[in-house]
């Protein structure tokens, strides 16, 4: 049970450990790796997330090692359309002679503003505020994915999900998110479903899974 409740909490990539504030409403999307292999640019990614998510910025992760191992034609609806608008724009960061992508880099309402060290100098300048709360006239907003990925999703996920494992259980298994498959990622994606099966939240990873013995017992709950 834990270790399938580890996997979903590592799906959830966004690892919404606290939920964000609403008063941030400019866009942040950020390009990482969950490939903790690839250490430099998977530290650097988390950290990135981990200042966003002591402001309690809502953003929206787009992870390239599942890109990558699913090819970018396969991959989820939303991170094709981010990485096509970023291309069409001319903003995907690469670099060397095999156009790498450059991870993690960050977006601000669709304004591309470095990685994790620019981020950090951002917010030690006192300027990130002021850009997050859209309160720079000179900051011009073009939202990359408008309208998908919202910080309503994040805060209904949150409430859901928000309270399963400490932050070094799902950093463990961030790899494990392809385990789970389109199940789990519809699973996420759908109403809440506590009040409706009457079953404890622990068991709600285990039906998120494609292929499972019935009935599942979870605790003293028969759930079909």
């Amino acid at each position: 049970r834990v270790a399938g409740v580890r996997r979903l909490r590592a799906a959830m990539f966004s690892e919404i450990r606290v939920p964000p504030d609403t008063k941030y409403f400019a866009e942040v999307v950020v390009l990482l790796t969950s490939l903790g292999a690839k250490r430099s640019e998977y530290n650097a990614g988390k950290r990135v997330k981990d200042l966003l998510e002591i402001k309690r910025v809502h953003f929206k992760p787009i992870d390239f090692n599942r890109l990558a191992r699913e090819g970018l034609a396969d991959s989820g609806e939303a991170e094709n359309l981010a990485i096509q608008k970023l291309l069409q724009q001319n903003k995907l960061q690469t670099s060397g002679e095999n156009g790498d992508v450059v991870l993690p880099q960050i977006f601000i309402d669709g304004q591309y503003i470095g990685g994790a060290e620019e981020l950090q100098d951002m917010e030690d300048d006192g300027v990130l505020d002021r850009i997050l709360l859209r309160q720079d006239p000179t900051w011009p907003v073009d939202e990359i994915l408008p309208g998908v990925m919202t910080i309503e999703e994040a805060l209904r996920m949150h409430a859901a999900f928000g309270d399963y494992l400490s932050d070094e259980e799902c950093d463990d298994e961030e790899d494990g998110v392809d385990e789970l498959g389109d199940d789990a990622r519809d699973f996420m994606q759908s109403p809440p479903r506590t009040a409706l099966l009457g079953v404890p939240n622990l068991c709600l990873p285990l039906l998120a899974t494609a292929s499972l013995p019935s009935p599942v017992v979870c605790g003293q709950s028969m759930v079909p």
